[in-house]
């Protein structure tokens, strides 16, 4: 082994029941045992670490890049040591908390040992990925412990890695610090507790009023998705992905139904637009699909449609909530509740039309998936499979939902901090997720979005309750 290479002569990652090893005689070298952990959730955000050592001279030394998929590895330890006993050596460790989502290598650094070329081929993807930097000072005969938690509030942010101005995130919301040499503390015999997952980790609100909702803590997740192949409206695309923040809150369980909006009528709620009133047959085509009558038709259990966003909105409002931000009502669909972000509400499994409410009209002359068995919409509990680990009904059919933001991309600032919104007050687009009973099987996923700037018979709402902010 080079003398370069020895400075990480021991890059050997353990778990956390191994990470405060017994006080063992000094070593002559100098030595860091560098213990790393993330506040965000794993495997669901966070899998992986990758390790790169510097030079202080920008010099590249080494790269290593482990799986850690399961919670009980983290943290993770490794040992770095001086090369040889005679002076103090300062060392430049780059660490990548990251979900194994890979991009090529970029940038005119290359990683040479001993003559050989071994540059990886890739590197993590810096939207999903915490990305730290440490300075570490070795002095001969010293060994010490230093413990770095790649935290949350840090995604998406790269370090800078440039001698004499090293620049990384470490505690604030996204801004790079100077960094300077760590103080190291004595190496213990407890190993450090896991904070993995604790990133916007909070209970939900108390309730206001009796409204069924389901209870969905606070957490971190992956926002977006990175298949172009199933991008419904390209005005709105899925990519690129970035980790989101959301704390806890309450979701209705269900869409607001007709029979909901006409007791907040009753209730003195004053829409800004009323809905679109079909006092006819309820029909299979767009322009009499319309949910709302002006008199009951025994559609009072059918969620409501043909509203405006500014009517749905105000009636959340009216109820004590809002709507959901795209950042809520995806974490509901995909994430709360698992370990693993979700392809559907219910999990994995294809769509089908026992399973979800979709398919139901001809679209561009070609039959819906689902027509065999009737068309048009249906009540809001028609598919009870249809639902979330943590009990949210028709997210995926049914109808699909205004949310309150404006259609953005998810690079967008407006994305970054904890409960992110890009809310409009009103006007424009808006975004609209989840399939509808008209939707192909491509908006049942639920990544998918759609931006509307009208009433349709395709489109409903559903309310949240949020905290104190």
């Amino acid at each position: 082994m080079g003398a370069a290479r020895a400075l990480i002569a021991s890059l050997a990652l353990v778990s956390a029941a191994a990470a405060g090893c017994a006080a063992r005689e000094l070593p002559p070298l100098g030595e860091a045992l560098v213990v790393v952990d993330t506040d965000l959730p794993v495997p669901r955000v966070v899998s992986a670490l990758r390790v790169d050592l510097y030079a202080i001279d920008g010099t590249w030394l080494d790269s290593r890049d482990v799986g850690r998929p399961d919670p009980r590895d983290w943290p993770v330890s490794f040992s770095v040591q001086a090369a040889d006993d005679r002076a103090e050596r300062d060392v430049v460790v780059r660490l990548r908390a990251h979900g194994a989502r890979l991009r090529d290598a970029v940038g005119p650094a290359r990683l040479v040992v001993d003559g050989a070329d071994e540059t990886p081929s890739s590197e993590p993807e810096p939207a999903l990925t915490v990305d730290r930097l440490v300075l570490i000072r070795l002095r001969p005969g010293e060994r010490g412990r230093l413990r770095v938690v790649a935290r949350a509030s840090c995604a998406g942010v790269e370090a800078r890695v440039v001698p004499g101005a090293l620049a990384s995130c470490a505690e604030g919301e996204g801004a790079l610090e100077p960094v300077a040499a760590a103080a190291l503390e004595p190496e213990l015999s407890t190993p450090p507790t896991s904070v993995a997952g604790s990133a916007a980790r909070t209970p939900c609100p108390a309730p206001i009023g009796e409204r069924d909702r389901a209870c969905l803590e606070g957490g971190a997740f992956v926002l977006g998705a990175d298949d172009v192949s199933v991008v419904p409206d390209p005005t709105v695309p899925l990519a690129p992905e970035r980790i989101a923040r959301v704390r806890g809150f309450l979701l209705d369980r269900e869409e607001v139904t007709v029979a909901r909006f006409r007791d907040a009528l009753a209730r003195g709620f004053v829409p800004p637009e009323p809905p679109v009133s079909n006092d006819g047959e309820l029909g299979a085509a767009p322009e009499t699909a319309c949910t709302f009558s002006a008199a009951p038709r025994g559609r009072e259990a059918f969620a409501l449609t043909c509203v405006t966003w500014a009517t749905a909105r105000a009636l959340c409002t009216f109820d004590g909530g809002d709507l959901p931000t795209e950042a809520q009502w995806e974490y509901a669909a995909t994430s709360a509740g698992r370990t693993a972000k979700a392809t559907f509400p219910w999990g994995e499994e294809p769509p089908d039309c026992g399973r979800a409410v979709y398919g139901r009209l001809e679209l561009a002359g070609i039959a819906g998936a689902c027509e065999a068995a009737g068309s048009g919409p249906l009540p809001s509990h028609a598919a009870p499979a249809d639902r979330s680990p943590t009990g949210v009904h028709a997210l995926g059919g049914g109808v699909a939902e205004w949310v309150r933001d404006a259609p953005t991309t998810y690079d967008d600032p407006c994305h970054a901090r904890v409960d992110a919104s890009c809310a409009r007050s009103s006007g424009g687009a808006h975004v609209v997720r989840g399939g509808a009973w008209a939707s192909t099987a491509i908006n049942v996923r639920s990544t998918a979005r759609l931006a509307a700037t009208g009433p349709s018979s395709f489109i409903g709402f559903r309310c949240v309750q949020e905290g104190s902010r």
